[in-house]
């Protein structure tokens, strides 16, 4: 493993929450609010229906859900 995995992996694992600026803090809530937007309103268009459709018949189960689907 490279040395920039490594270090990816190290920071990934070790840091908390409150280790982080809060400028950092600030700026992942956005993008995580950002980021449930967009999958909410993706959820509800034509290509969101052929995705859960193929998703359904190629890995259909009880192990997983799509996230947002009714």
């Amino acid at each position: 493993m490279g040395a920039l995995t490594s270090h990816a992996i190290d920071f990934t694992l070790n840091t908390r929450w409150a280790d982080l600026p809060e400028t950092v803090q600030h700026q992942a809530k956005r993008c995580l609010m950002d980021a449930l937007g967009a999958l909410i309103a993706g959820s509800q268009t034509p290509v969101a229906e052929i995705m859960r459709k193929t998703a359904l018949a190629q890995y259909g189960g009880s192990q997983a859900t799509i996230l947002v689907s009714n």
